[in-house]
């Protein structure tokens, strides 16, 4: 690595790596010199001030083996450094053994990670089995929902749906990660269609490795692997991966299962092919459909019962099926959207039914009472001898009867109305509900017109009901006045 190289250079002009490591813990460079000098103190703080970000590089230095390795860092005394140097050099000969071992301890800020030599992830990368390697990164993602890999090793950045690889100068805000809410449903969708034990406690999903440029070199070779493990464990109905082997069960036209070996199996040949199967299943439309006709597809296209090569294209032919599948379809789809219009059709005669039962019952109200007061009136007219006061006080409160009936009538016919309504916004969410088996969400939302016609109808219903209460208690209120008139005009 330049970096500690620059480092080394300043205790010795004659050395080389032994060797050489990286992870996202930490990086560390051994070197062997011939020679060895005491470095300058204000030079060797700006090597050292160089780590980036709040990374921490420290500086061991071994003599003849000794078990006191001399070490220094930046927060390190540099006097005591120099002091137990100068000891050390005092006692070398031409056969003596200098190492320096050059340590940065990395940490994880704001999302950001440095990678000092991207040849070293690689490799490391590399070592992992596929069962450790998506195991690794399920934990990255689960701590740190995203992360940003820098390096002056990369050219250009590239990025997934968690993870991306930058240049130093990148901007880390332009980058378009994977929302956690779209997050959860694909792990929902994968989980609830597959028995995927690779995934059942961790969240990470095949969109974690398809980057928007390809990756080059071991690390494309790694990320791949992962994507084709995940790819395969999303599509077939039971998989699970124990080290590189990846155990798999189809079942389709025909019955698929079998065991491969990643290591060895030719997955870049295949990845594509199962990449846009993956992405259309999941894109949009029914998920079922789409994963049970995808499934009986490749099922006959993979070339052996035990395998997952295959020959022709088999997205393409998914495509054709599809569409064949939506002709022999399409003519139930109509029937099912008919008979949804006119169940619509019967709600907007109930709503008007509920209506007219109200208005029917205020009319027959009030008719009654009308013709009750209108009898009464004729009886005074129509009457040659002077009226009683024992008929006026019996008529007053036969009418003052009558009006609190009237009252009471209109007060459960009212609340008989309201249950009515009830019941009827009840029905039409179970009218719903009912066909969310045969039709997705935005199909009957699109039928239904967003609930234009049954929002319509309730407030059709609110408003009658509000104007024939009105009404109502305007006749019983305008009666009550006559009453009482008459009463006190016969006193």
């Amino acid at each position: 690595m330049i970096f500690t190289d620059n480092i080394l250079k300043l205790f010795s002009n004659e050395f080389k790596i032994t060797s050489t490591r990286e992870d996202f813990e930490r990086a560390e460079v051994v070197y062997q010199l011939k020679s060895i000098n005491i470095p300058d103190a204000v030079i060797l703080e700006g090597q050292l001030k160089k780590v980036y970000g709040s990374d921490k590089c420290i500086i061991y230095v071994n003599i003849d083996e000794a078990t006191d390795v001399i070490t220094h860092s930046l927060k390190g005394d540099f006097e005591q450094f120099k002091s137990e140097l100068q000891v050390g050099i005092g006692g070398i000969d031409e056969d003596s053994s200098i190492i320096i071992k050059v340590v940065i301890e990395k940490a994880i800020v704001d999302k950001r990670l440095f990678l000092y030599s991207l040849d070293n992830i690689k490799i490391y990368l590399n070592d992992f089995d596929v069962a450790g390697a998506v195991l690794f990164f399920a934990d990255l993602i689960k701590t740190h929902e995203t992360i940003v890999l820098v390096s002056n090793d990369i050219k250009s950045s590239f990025n997934s749906a968690s993870i991306a690889f930058q240049p130093e100068s990148a901007n880390c805000e332009q980058i378009g990660f994977l929302g956690d809410a779209t997050r959860q449903k694909r792990l929902r969708n994968i989980q609830s269609t597959t028995h995927a034990i690779a995934l059942s406690d961790k969240q990470i999903i095949p969109e974690d490795f398809q980057f928007n440029t390809e990756p080059r070199g071991i690390i494309k070779n790694v990320l791949c692997k992962i994507e084709f493990a995940l790819l395969i464990v999303a599509i077939f109905d039971n998989s699970s991966i124990k080290e590189s082997e990846l155990t798999f069960r189809l079942n389709g036209y025909k019955s698929i299962d079998g065991t491969v070996n990643l290591e060895a199996f030719p997955f870049e040949n295949y990845v594509e092919e199962y990449r846009k199967i993956y992405n259309w299943i999941h894109e949009s439309g029914n998920l079922t459909d789409k994963l049970g006709l995808a499934r009986n597809i490749v099922s006959l296209h993979l070339n052996s019962q035990h395998d997952l090569s295959f020959s022709g294209n088999m997205f393409s032919s998914i495509l054709s099926a599809y569409k064949v599948y939506e002709k022999q379809n399409i003519k139930q789809y109509i029937e099912i959207r008919n008979k949804m219009s006119d169940q619509l059709l019967d709600y907007n005669k109930r709503a008007n039914a509920i209506v007219e039962g109200f208005a029917s019952t205020f009319q027959k109200s009030a008719l009654s009472v009308l013709t009750l007061f209108s009898s009464m009136v004729a009886v005074k007219i129509l009457s040659t001898s002077a009226i009683s006061p024992k008929f006026t006080m019996y008529s007053t409160w036969f009418a003052i009867l009558i009006l609190v009936i009237s009252f009471v009538y209109m007060m459960i016919s009212r609340n008989d109305t309201i249950g009515q309504k009830k019941r009827y916004k009840k029905s039409y969410k179970n009218f719903k509900l009912r066909y969310s088996d045969l039709l997705n969400a935005d199909d009957i939302d699109r039928i239904l017109i967003g609930d234009k016609e049954f929002k319509a109808d309730k407030a059709f219903i609110n408003k009658k009901i509000s104007i024939y209460t009105i009404l109502w208690v305007v006749v019983l209120v305008a009666l009550s006045a006559f009453v009482a008139s008459y009463y006190l005009s016969q006193k």
